[in-house]
């Protein structure tokens, strides 16, 4: 089916063009509403919805659902703009300020499928500017024992030069490290570089980006990848964006301990406020950190 990518913003467009193209998306249309506009692709055998403009209201619902049905998908979720490397999940705070990277807020649509349809997953991202605190909460680690994660891997800083220069190594390691990540599915290497090339070199946090490496075969198994947000201008804020270790070398949750405390001096030392971003509500690093919030934001993917 043709798309207009007319109906999509200049992102939407560059997201679209750049994944429209993956294997593992099997179908794809366009639902159009006047003024209004969405996506409909499968992955498999589960259909998802993304792309949403303009003001979506019954007819959308109605459209999501016989796609769904049309396929056989069991559920249809979103929204997610064809992959977990782009945009995807709905802001519930209304109060509280947009930073970058953070998922769109949109009253209207969040209204809609909340109304219509159920909570697929739910996602949560802490604010932290209490240090003191966040300090005294590190605490409990000092009495685990780590050694595991000692004797096995090494922890190798990542500024933007590593990343770039590893930029393949990180590539390889990724369907691994995120591969039980809802709705991700493989990319190219040159769409990787295109997404998470130069751009995101730029934005890295030498001082508390960090990749786990075995010592084994030298190969990167885990990572914990921070960005400075220039987007706070009256405040040194730290995104704590992406966090992930290859489930067979998770020990139980001792491999995100042993990168939490590695980084949170470093927090500490250079920035006012941090975000622990996007965390699956209720997963182990959440529920460790939960204590530490002082504000807490909430966010959805929807199933119709």
């Amino acid at each position: 089916m043709q798309i207009n990518l007319d109906r999509l913003t200049q992102e939407q467009k560059q997201e679209f063009l750049l994944f429209k193209d993956n294997e593992a998306i099997s179908s794809i249309e366009q639902f159009v509403d006047g003024d209004a506009s969405a996506i409909f692709f499968l992955i498999g055998k589960q259909a998802y919805f993304g792309f949403c403009n303009g003001k979506l209201s019954q007819s959308f619902i109605a459209a999501a659902k016989d796609y769904r049905e049309k396929y056989g998908s069991e559920k249809m979720v979103g929204p997610l703009n064809l992959s977990t490397y782009n945009s995807y999940r709905l802001k519930q705070n209304e109060d509280l300020p947009h930073h970058l990277m953070e998922p769109p807020y949109d009253k209207e649509l969040y209204e809609l499928l909340n109304s219509h349809g159920e909570i697929f997953e739910s996602y949560v991202t802490y604010e932290i500017n209490d240090f003191d605190k966040l300090l005294k909460w590190s605490e409990q680690f000092d009495e685990i024992d780590d050694s595991p994660m000692t004797e096995n891997y090494d922890l190798k800083v990542i500024d933007g030069q590593f990343w770039l220069d590893n930029l393949e190594r990180f590539y390889q390691s990724a369907d691994q490290v995120f591969g039980e990540n809802i709705a991700y599915s493989p990319i190219s290497f040159e769409t990787f570089k295109l997404k998470y090339g130069q751009q995101a070199a730029g934005l890295i946090c030498p001082h508390t980006s960090r990749a786990l490496i075995s010592k084994a075969d030298n190969s990167i198994i885990g990572i914990i990848l921070n960005f400075v947000d220039p987007t706070a201008t009256n405040i040194k804020r730290l995104l704590i964006k992406t966090m992930g270790v290859h489930p067979d070398h998770r020990y139980m949750g001792l491999s995100f301990i042993y990168l939490l405390k590695e980084i949170i001096p470093q927090v500490r030392s250079h920035y006012e406020q941090a975000y622990l971003c996007l965390m699956r509500d209720g997963n182990l690093p959440s529920l460790f950190a939960k204590d530490i919030s002082q504000k807490t934001r909430y966010y959805q993917l929807f199933a119709l």
